[in-house]
């Protein structure tokens, strides 16, 4: 091939050839395996962010913060009377009744229980009944020991008996009563 007259010049051929690389088990129905991926940057923003000055203390609303008040300590007073009234002699002692006075301790729902220990010092009987303590109330739990009728009479168990209260399973208080023969 020559291009110039009386000059002959040799123009190398080149051959490109493309081959896909593509593995034939992973190419899709249709497609030739070549892919091709066009770059272009992220537009940028240009425009300026407003500044925003902040609000004076005295414009902003107050957060409204819920506390509760911590609960006092639970405290117990507990009274014993013997039913009828000024009796402690075992055949003239129906029952004996105590009340506990509860003030403070845990808000809500709570069990108070009352142990009886007998004069030989053995865990003679535990009753529990439910409270529902509210903030500033006193709450008084009933607890009643039968007596006249009952093992504590036809044994004899005359002595000094024991009343321990326990809130929430906690110990709180102790009181005694006499029953005498």
């Amino acid at each position: 091939m020559s291009l110039i007259p009386g000059r002959t010049f040799l123009l190398p051929l080149t051959l490109v050839v493309f081959t896909s690389c593509v593995d034939a088990s992973h190419q899709l129905d249709g497609s030739s395996g070549v892919v091709e991926v066009i770059e272009t940057a992220p537009p940028v923003d240009l425009t300026p962010e407003p500044v925003i000055a902040p609000l004076p203390l005295a414009l902003l609303a107050p957060e409204l913060i819920y506390l509760e008040p911590i609960a006092l300590p639970a405290r117990h007073v507990v009274i014993a009377t013997t039913s009828p009234a000024q009796s402690r002699k075992l055949g003239a002692v129906q029952s004996v009744e105590i009340e506990v006075e509860v003030e403070g301790g845990a808000y809500g729902a709570r069990e108070i229980s009352a142990v009886f220990v007998s004069p030989q010092g053995l865990v003679w009987e535990r009753q529990a009944t439910l409270i529902d303590a509210r903030r500033g109330e006193k709450q008084v739990a009933h607890f009643s020991l039968p007596v006249a009728s009952t093992f504590i009479e036809d044994q004899q168990l005359s002595g000094t008996w024991q009343i321990t209260t326990l809130d929430d399973g906690a110990e709180l208080a102790s009181a005694t009563f006499a029953l005498e023969e």
